[in-house]
């Protein structure tokens, strides 16, 4: 008797259940959920930095100095690196954090608005909090903030004055 159409068979059932049971296998594409068309974000840090695609703004937090403010639009190929990251962490996937009222510590709440497609999305967390997502949202944090870093146009500001503690 011959045992391979059976072995097959059951293979192509176990693939069948891998498929099924995985949810990212078996949810439609992040893309196409969540299309780059309309992509924009804003992001703080809750110290002053800012950047923000919506109005093509940047802010620096001088510290000791006032804020300022400048024009910056990122290219495509940036808000596509940006875009990108945050379909790879799940980013209009990822549930909203309840902020902790009680934190060790001075820490201002980071903040991230993005659009993309019809889906907007806000998101809220501190540094040093335990949330489920932390690593993939450290990494869009430092993605956006060394894309920033980069441009001629940034780096022409003013250097921070004074510390906080």
């Amino acid at each position: 008797m011959n045992c391979r159409p059976r072995h097959a068979a059951l293979l192509m059932v176990a693939i069948a259940i891998v498929f099924i049971s995985d949810p990212v296998m078996a949810k439609p594409s992040s893309k196409a959920k969540y299309p780059r068309s309309g992509f924009n974000f804003a992001f703080e840090t809750g110290r002053g930095n800012r950047i923000d695609t919506y109005k093509g703004t940047v802010t620096k937090d001088l510290i000791s100095s006032p804020d300022t403010t400048i024009r910056l639009q990122l290219t495509n190929a940036e808000m596509d690196r940006v875009y990108g990251k945050m379909i790879d962490i799940g980013f209009f996937d990822i549930p909203q954090h309840q902020l902790s009222r009680h934190t060790a510590g001075p820490r201002d709440p980071i903040r991230i608005v993005a659009t993309a497609g019809k889906h907007t999305k806000r998101l809220a967390w501190r540094w040093g909090e335990r949330i489920d997502d932390w690593q993939g949202l450290s990494e869009l944090d430092r993605l956006i903030w060394a894309i920033v870093h980069d441009r001629r146009e940034y780096r022409a500001l003013p250097k921070a004055k004074g510390g906080y503690l």
